[in-house]
């Protein structure tokens, strides 16, 4: 077996850097946040339309305004404002859909009570 020798620490301390986080970095630090709240609101809305399942939406309206709130006010790609308010027309329409049958149910009974 060869014995292999070393002699000390082979690094230069006088050559280290520190790492900063540049500004390049910083700046896209936060999209995978809005990318998730807004996959999660997303899935849920559509889960809440299909299924008719309320908590669903719910849990899909507050994952969009969360997404909402922590996206950047003053982004270069407009995409992420698509995204963002795509979802949260979604999120409304997941309600809507599940809320709409009942209220117009209870609107039926309202106008059979009422005689019109």
């Amino acid at each position: 077996m060869a014995i292999i020798k070393t002699q000390g620490d082979p690094r230069q301390p006088q050559q280290v850097t520190p790492f900063y986080i540049s500004t390049e970095m910083r700046a896209h630090s936060g999209d995978l946040l809005v990318d998730i709240y807004n996959f999660v609101a997303l899935i849920g809305a559509v889960v809440g339309v299909v299924l008719r399942i309320r908590w669903s939406s719910w849990l899909s309206l507050f994952a969009s305004i969360l997404g909402y709130l922590h996206r950047r006010p003053l982004t270069a790609d407009p995409s992420k404002n698509n995204t963002t308010m795509s979802s949260v027309s979604f999120a409304v329409m997941g309600l809507v859909s599940t809320y709409a049958p009942m209220v117009a149910q209870f609107l039926r009974k309202e106008a059979l009570l009422n005689g019109n």
